[in-house]
């Protein structure tokens, strides 16, 4: 801004020209679209969630994530195509290439290790 001043780009007669355009711009505005105020306020229920339980629901997404990283490949395809791309049984035996018994029985052994290592994760 010093530069532009010592050059002769800014004068202050220009900067309050600037200044005053921007006032009327406000003022302009203001006089569109006045204030309205109501006699009666409805009561609103706030259905938002607390600050505490929004950082609560990401530590438990992310200790969630964290164990769901653990699991073995296999486990971690069927948790994915079943709980993220909400696929049925069927489907997910089609995409993987299995019987459908092989994929119950990895989603049972993944749901049981990612309830292992969550409680793990409580305990410490």
């Amino acid at each position: 801004a010093e530069d532009l001043l010592n050059d002769g780009a800014c004068t202050s007669k220009s900067i309050t020209k600037q200044v005053n355009r921007g006032a009327q711009l406000i003022d302009r505005m203001r006089k569109s679209s006045p204030l309205t105020f109501v006699a009666h306020v409805p009561d609103v229920v706030d259905s938002s969630p607390n600050p505490d339980s929004v950082i609560e629901a990401s530590q438990n997404a992310s200790q969630v994530h964290d164990c769901i990283s653990k699991l073995t490949k296999t486990q971690r395809a069927v948790i994915r195509l079943a709980f993220f791309d909400n696929m049925t049984y069927e489907e997910i035996a089609l995409v993987e290439d299995i019987p459908i018994g092989t994929v119950k029985s990895r989603i049972f052994h993944a749901k049981k290790a990612i309830m292992h290592c969550l409680g793990a994760n409580y305990n410490n």
